[in-house]
């Protein structure tokens, strides 16, 4: 694989290799919820700023949906950070709703999440 590197190396190596600006990843964290969701918007060195996606069990008082969530739906938001690329647990699988989001290991989202102001929107149309 990668010679002259521990079985853990290579495999880090490897991961850190598939992340792309626009794609998502899963991210370490501290709960037992699982990992946190970011799609990639740069990447500069270890540094790669992030926006969140957001799990609809973390919106506390708020509810979108005028029909019931698909079982892996998420919020899009605006919420950005910059991570360490070593906090990156796992390259996750994210789209674009489209009425065929499902029990899967894909994760899908159609509405964009104002953590700040609480406010939910459409997404931007595709470039």
């Amino acid at each position: 694989m990668f010679h002259g590197l521990s079985r853990d190396q290579a495999a880090r190596k490897h991961l850190h290799a598939q992340i792309q600006i626009g794609g998502h990843v899963y991210v370490r964290n501290s709960n037992k919820c699982g990992p946190w969701i970011a799609r990639v918007e740069k990447m500069n060195g270890d540094e790669i700023e992030v926006t969140w996606m957001y799990k609809p069990s973390e919106l506390v008082h708020s509810n979108p949906f005028t029909t019931p969530p698909c079982p892996n739906e998420l919020f899009a938001s605006t919420h950005v950070d910059f991570i360490d690329i070593s906090t990156i647990h796992d390259i996750a699988t994210v789209a674009l709703h489209d009425n065929q989001c499902d029990e899967s290991d894909r994760w899908c989202w159609r509405q964009l999440y104002n953590p700040a102001t609480g406010d939910f929107g459409e997404p931007a149309p595709a470039d």
